[in-house]
């Protein structure tokens, strides 16, 4: 399962929270939590036939089914 975040929206949210949307993306991205497209940290996406860039967030991981978050290293 993945959630699309457009871009400008994955930033406003992050910088509200206090954290650079660039920092997190490169944090996300180590840990293979998003979808990117090569170098980039965002995927296109067309959203109402528009194209879009967008932040891809796994909502599952890959090989863990599990709820278990005791393990990861969070930044917050």
């Amino acid at each position: 399962d993945l959630a699309y975040i457009i871009r400008p929206v994955f930033n406003r949210a992050a910088e509200d929270a206090g954290f650079s949307a660039n920092a997190l993306l490169s944090y996300l991205k180590d840990r293979n939590l998003i979808e990117t497209r090569g170098r980039a940290n965002t995927k296109a996406k067309r959203i109402n036939g528009a194209p879009s860039e967008c932040v891809v967030l796994k909502l599952t991981q890959d090989d863990e089914e599990n709820d278990d978050f005791d393990d990861l290293d969070l930044p917050f």
